[in-house]
This record gives structure tokens, C-alpha cells and sequence, in this order.
């Protein structure tokens, strides 16, 4: 029944390994061909080892999460487009004066006629596109103008719902904003919490594989010196086992506790 019951457990951990390993293929990859498809994974990177330089500071953690979380840098940029909204509508309200001027220079293109001051037939300058030019360049035909504009808006009524709808928004992004920072301070209090307790699971269970080995090779000694039974050191050794795989679940933990940590402080990108 033991064995039986142990090899329907192989069964189920080898099913979830070939899920976990398509389900990674999938990630890696946008189609799973043959080789791909036959190819088995094997993880090379051991679980971490817990370390108290893993767990920051929660203040640290506070400030890390709000420079670096996309979530804060979106919300203020959004209030900063509403300022700026609010600022244009309230121009809006504000009397416009407008100021020109107009200064230039013409050049006539042509032949120049002259009356004949002695009474005979006019004289005719040919001119041309020189003759323009020289006229434009010594502004010998200038045209200026100069005024100015004053417009006094008036019960701008579509300035006005303008500049009160932008406040509004503006409201709004700052309440997201609030809203954001609470969530993430949240999330980041969630993370050190488990990543704490992750690590105190490690320890303990670790601790409990090193009692079982003592206790295993202690009661092996025991049946070499004929004061115990096979049966007990097999399930010394069945305890041991189940001391491992605790320890290995648990070490498991500890590596999404750190992930959890790493995303709720906006940092695993950057890693």
C-alpha cells in the first residue's frame, strides 16, 4: 500500500513537471515545434539561500517602490497635464491684447517713362528684375503698418466649464494618485511581511532536516548494535524524506517571496 500510494505521487509530480515545462516553453517561445516540444528543462539556478541583507528596511522599501513604480510616475503625469489644462482655460478668461506690426519694401518691375521736359517724346528707362531688386534692397517704395487688439472675453461660458471640469480631472488624478500610493504601500508591507515569514519557514525546516539526519543516523546505530528494527529506520528515513521536500517547498517560498518583493518595489525589471 506504501508503494503504491508513493509511486501515484511520482505519477502526479512528473504530470505537473511536463506542465510546468510547456507552460515555460510556451513563455519562451511563440511555437512549439518538435525539438522544442522533446527537449526537457533543467533548472540550473539553486533556490536562494536566506540572508537578512534580502529583507530591507520598510521605509527603504517605501521609497524604492514610489521612485520606481510605473503606476506613481503615470498618476503625476497626469497631474501635470491637468495643470497645465487649468492653466490654458484660465488664459482663456483672461482679456487678450495683441500687438503688430508691418514693415517691407516693394520693388516695381517695368520700363520707366519720363516726360520730356524740353516737350518732345518721353524718354523710356527699360527696367527689369535688377531694377526691382535695387529698389526692394533700397527701399526706395517701403509699406509699414502698426496697430493693436484688445479682446475682453465676456461670460466665456465654455472657458469657464472648461476650467471647472479641469480642476475636477485634476482632483481625480490626485485622488488616483493617493489611491495608487496606499495600494503599493499595501503590496509592500504584504511582501516583507511573507518574505519574513518565508525565511522563518526556511530556517525551520532546515533545522528540522538537520534533526531528522541526526536522528536517522542515530537510530541506524541503533539497529547495527541489534536495539532496533528495520521497520524504524525506514520510517526515520521516510520522515527524512518528508523533511527534505518540506525544506525544498519551502526554500520555493522564499524565492517568490523575493520576486513578490522585487515587484511590489517596482525593481524587478531593472534586475
Amino acid at each position: 500500500s506504501e508503494v503504491a500510494s508513493r509511486q501515484r505521487d511520482l505519477v502526479v509530480a512528473q504530470t505537473n513537471l511536463q506542465i510546468a515545462e510547456v507552460s515555460l516553453k510556451n513563455i519562451l517561445s511563440k511555437e512549439i515545434d518538435a525539438a522544442l516540444g522533446s527537449t526537457q528543462i533543467e533548472t540550473i539556478d539553486p533556490l536562494p539561500d536566506p540572508k537578512d541583507s534580502d529583507i530591507p528596511k520598510l521605509t527603504e522599501a517605501l521609497a524604492t517602490a514610489m521612485r520606481n513604480r510605473p503606476e506613481i510616475k503615470q498618476d503625476e503625469g497626469n497631474i501635470h497635464n491637468q495643470e497645465i489644462a487649468i492653466q490654458y482655460t484660465k488664459d482663456l478668461l483672461k482679456p487678450t491684447l495683441t500687438l503688430f506690426g508691418l514693415f517691407g519694401s516693394s520693388g516695381l518691375f517695368g520700363d520707366r517713362v519720363i516726360s520730356n521736359p524740353e516737350g518732345g517724346a518721353p524718354i523710356v528707362l527699360p527696367g527689369g528684375i535688377t531694377q526691382a531688386l535695387g529698389q526692394v534692397r533700397s527701399f526706395k517704395h517701403p509699406e509699414y503698418a502698426f496697430g493693436l487688439s484688445l479682446s475682453i472675453p465676456l461670460l466665456n461660458r465654455s472657458a469657464q466649464a472648461d476650467s471647472i471640469r479641469g480642476r475636477l480631472e485634476e482632483r481625480q488624478a490626485e485622488i488616483q494618485l493617493q489611491r495608487d500610493r496606499s495600494q503599493i504601500t499595501l503590496e509592500v508591507r504584504k511582501a516583507l511581511i511573507g518574505l519574513v515569514q518565508a525565511k522563518a519557514q526556511v530556517e525551520a525546516a532546515h533545522q528540522t532536516v538537520v534533526l531528522r539526519t541526526e536522528t536517522l543516523s542515530a537510530e541506524e546505530e541503533r539497529l547495527l548494535s541489534g536495539v532496533s528494527t528495520p521497520y524504524k529506520v525506514i520510517q526515520m528515513q521516510r520522515d527524512l524524506l518528508a523533511a527534505q521536500l518540506a525544506e525544498v517547498q519551502a526554500r520555493t517560498g522564499y524565492a517568490k517571496a523575493l520576486v513578490e518583493l522585487d515587484r511590489s518595489t517596482g525593481v524587478l525589471d531593472s534586475k
